[in-house]
């Protein structure tokens, strides 16, 4: 091989090959924060930084979920705040708490009572089972003479 090809694949091996490693910097986790908090799509923040998603999660991973965690947070104190007062907004805002919290409801269907078990439901029978029938009217008649 001539002397001339050999320089020529020593410089190009010393070349790296293909894109540069993305080097986050202060400023684009903050803007990855912000957004986040914003419910911004994770594809569109990774088209803004003009990186891939899986770049994207690798190195954002925690801005991410702490920009959706802050939103959130101030959303709940700000309805919170809003519960707290005496009018229909509070009322709907107690309403709303109730529900996204607890599971809660204005239409579910009252509680169930209690099915009773054998021996009770034929205690319960064995009570009023002399109403309504000729025993009945024995049992009241011989109550009077006594």
């Amino acid at each position: 091989m001539a002397p001339r090809k050999q320089a020529a694949k020593r410089a190009a091996a010393k070349k790296p090959r293909g894109r540069p490693a993305h080097q986050p910097t202060k400023q684009s986790r903050e803007f990855v924060e912000i957004l986040a908090g914003m419910f911004v799509p994770i594809e569109r923040i990774a088209d803004v930084l003009d990186i891939c998603r899986n770049t994207l999660l690798k190195h954002y991973e925690a801005e991410l979920r702490r920009g959706s965690a802050l939103v959130e947070s101030k959303l709940i104190s700000n309805v919170f705040k809003i519960a707290g007062g005496q009018d229909g907004t509070a009322l709907k805002a107690n309403m709303f708490l109730l529900n996204c919290r607890f599971g809660w409801t204005q239409y579910a269907p009252p509680p169930k009572e209690p099915s009773l078990g054998k021996k009770e439901q034929a205690d319960q029978e064995a009570q009023v089972a002399h109403e309504g029938n000729e025993w009945g009217e024995l049992i009241e008649q011989a109550q009077r003479l006594q």
